[in-house]
């Protein structure tokens, strides 16, 4: 019988490595975790020495506003990650896409460089509230249209008018929640 190959992944915001464990007990496995937060970093270290599971993986301990996608060592299939979830936490501040921590466009940016063959991303329960609906609506559309989305201006308000006009043409459906 043939072995099913793995499936190899790249996770942005890494953190401690939760997301990359269940990601690898699934089959999945991690080529480059990319975080910025020097705990975190060192966290994602002791796991992967330990019997927590986790395999050993190059950690690239850099802020993924200046990340190169370059600096990923390989063709990968899956991308993994959780933007930080200050922004639409319900314990926090609410400021949706005008925080500073609001990371989904650099998430968007090295998907869309990088085109693997799948991807998995998870935030709050906060962010499906009204208040930012037609935010998480324009990154699903963002993420349904990966090619035709401009991703350098910012202005999310007047590009959502023409994504919604290219989903209206779309038989692809995103599924939240």
């Amino acid at each position: 019988m043939a072995k099913t190959k793995s499936l190899k992944s790249v996770e942005l915001f890494a953190g401690g490595g939760g997301m990359a464990l269940g990601a690898h007990q699934s089959g999945i496995s991690p080529i480059l975790f990319l975080e910025w937060e020097k705990n975190s970093c060192e966290t994602l270290r002791r796991n992967s020495q330990s019997s927590f599971g986790l395999p050993a993986t190059r950690i690239l301990e850099t802020d993924i506003r200046v990340f190169n996608v370059d600096q990923i060592p390989e063709a990968f299939d899956v991308l993994v990650g959780g933007p930080p979830c200050q922004p639409f936490s319900i314990g926090g501040k609410k400021n949706g896409h005008e925080d500073v921590r609001d990371l989904f466009p650099e998430y968007i940016r090295v998907l869309s460089k990088t085109k693997p063959k799948a991807f998995l991303i998870e935030n709050v329960k906060g962010i499906t509230s009204n208040r930012f609906k037609d935010y998480i609506e324009y990154v699903h559309l963002q993420l349904e249209h990966i090619d035709g989305c401009p991703q350098s201006d910012g202005d999310w308000q007047k590009q959502l008018p023409r994504l919604r006009k290219l989903s209206s043409k779309s038989p692809k459906i995103i599924q939240c929640c």
